[in-house]
């Protein structure tokens, strides 16, 4: 494909796509850290490390189903529903008490972190293949 304008509006609404949900991704455990060195919480370390970790695993294996979800709907479908669908999860999380709250709501969060799969995916199409090293 050739380039156009339209390529790079793409390009830029894929990459603040990506840095929000990068954002989102990472947000997770620096609140977990937050409310636990506040007080607010008192769970162990292992419990703090699952929090931690959870939205990182979740991201990591999420992100082959979501490829190909993208390859099969495109980009456009795919990015909106997982943006919706981690702002449901971070939406709920806000009101979570407990730690399974936090468990769930890191389920979200890591959500966010398949959006890399989705940005390539989309991305590359609008692009030859002499640019889409430059572009990706």
């Amino acid at each position: 494909m050739s380039e156009t304008p339209k390529s790079w509006l793409i390009l830029t609404a894929n990459t603040l796509a990506f840095t929000v949900c990068f954002m989102c991704w990472t947000m997770n455990g620096v609140l977990v850290t937050y409310l636990v060195d506040n007080g607010v919480f008192h769970w162990n370390a292992a419990q703090i490390g699952w929090l931690i970790g959870i939205p990182v695993l979740t991201g990591s294996l999420t992100r082959l189903p979501v490829g190909l979800l993208t390859d099969k709907y495109g980009g456009k479908p795919v990015y909106g529903s997982l943006l919706l669908l981690s702002a449901v999860f971070m939406y709920l999380q806000a009101g979570a008490n407990s730690y399974m709250g936090f468990v769930l709501g890191g389920l979200g969060f890591g959500l966010t972190g398949a959006s890399f799969a989705v940005g390539i995916a989309y991305t590359s199409v609008w692009f030859s293949k002499e640019k889409q090293g430059t572009a990706l």
